[in-house]
């Protein structure tokens, strides 16, 4: 598990860093090609802002523990028990 700092400043100089630090490579790619198509289409004015938002994504993955994650139960559910929301 990476420190959400440390996370958050991978992400703050090289956008998707710190997700892929973290576990969520889906997310690296996304922040990645979201920072390189917002640097070019404005001309490099506003891609610093997907770094901070990048950062910000990294540190807050980053507090999630590993054990937040729901697992898959592996009997199923009784007939008495209603489920609002699965995933």
């Amino acid at each position: 598990m990476i420190d959400p700092i440390n996370a958050a400043v991978l992400s703050l100089f090289v956008p998707g860093l710190g997700q892929l630090a973290t576990g969520k490579p889906g997310r690296a790619v996304y922040f990645g090609f979201l920072a390189l198509f917002v640097w070019v289409v404005s001309f490099a004015l506003f891609g610093w802002i997907i770094h901070i938002l990048a950062a910000l994504d990294a540190w807050y993955r980053a507090q999630i523990p590993a054990c937040a994650v729901t697992p898959t139960p592996t009997e199923p559910l009784p007939d008495n028990v209603i489920v609002l929301h699965r995933r």
